[in-house]
This record gives structure tokens, sequence and C-alpha cells, in this order.
């Protein structure tokens, strides 16, 4: 299964990493990327969504 990290605020994908749990499909995790995190000043805060696909 392949983890897609997306941000919400410019919704480009910052990170996909690939499980080995043997189940297949996609999983997107809504979030911040750093960019944007610096922007609207919620540095150290980690806000996710998730989503099964």
């Amino acid at each position: 299964m392949k983890l897609y990290h997306i941000c919400q605020y410019c919704n480009q994908y910052y990170h996909i990493e690939q499980t080995d749990d043997g189940v297949d499909g996609a999983f997107e995790v809504r979030g911040v990327c750093e960019d944007c995190a610096r922007q609207h000043g919620l540095s150290g805060q980690m806000i996710l969504h998730t989503r099964y696909h």
C-alpha cells in the first residue's frame, strides 16, 4: 500500500511512502507541508485527515 501525504493548503504531495503490509491500494493523508506550515504559523502542529482509495 502507498501512503500519499498531501498538503491541505497547496494540494501538493510532500511525502510518499510504501508500506510492506501486503495490502493493495493507496491511502491519502491530508496534512500540512513544511512551507505552508511556516507561512500559516503552524510550525510544530500536525493536522491529518485520512481517506482510503
